[in-house]
């Protein structure tokens, strides 16, 4: 069995990095996801990240939380957007608090870093293939519902 192929939906892979990595440079942690086949774009602020999510095709975030807290107001200010992306967050010292309290503000996954290829790999493509088959699912939805009103 060979490696995942992104999902096809006919649409670009976006995914933004922002935040602090313990041990990793933002810019290793954009290059490390680069080596995917992904398209990675790095914010430099919680503001960019938040204008890269409302006006680019962003379909991942991955979120460094070894730095300052307010990485907790972007997640939740994340979950008020429309628009439909996964967050991943990652630290090089995770504490259970740090991860049960991501998943709460509304992160998807969580890693470890530093961490290998075939683990970002892995995690970012499972994320993009369950947003895929949820936007399937939306848009399957609303075909149903158009097709009775007929």
């Amino acid at each position: 069995m060979g490696p995942p192929t992104l999902p096809n939906d006919n649409g670009e892979h976006f995914v933004a990095v922002a935040g602090t990595f313990a041990g990793m440079r933002a810019a290793e942690v954009t290059e490390a996801l680069k080596i995917t086949g992904l398209r990675v774009l790095q914010a430099h602020s919680f503001e960019e990240t938040l204008a890269l999510i409302r006006f680019q095709p962003i379909r991942l975030l991955v979120l460094g939380l070894d730095g300052p807290k307010n990485a907790w107001r972007l997640l939740r200010q994340i979950q008020l957007l429309e628009h439909p992306v996964k967050v991943t967050c990652v630290s090089g010292h995770p504490t259970r608090l740090m991860v049960l309290g991501s998943v709460r503000r509304g992160a998807h996954a969580f890693m470890v870093s530093p961490f290998t290829e075939i683990q970002v790999r892995d995690t970012l493509f499972t994320l993009l293939e369950q947003q895929s088959q949820e936007l399937q699912r939306v848009a399957g939805v609303g075909d149903v519902a158009g097709e009775m009103s007929v």
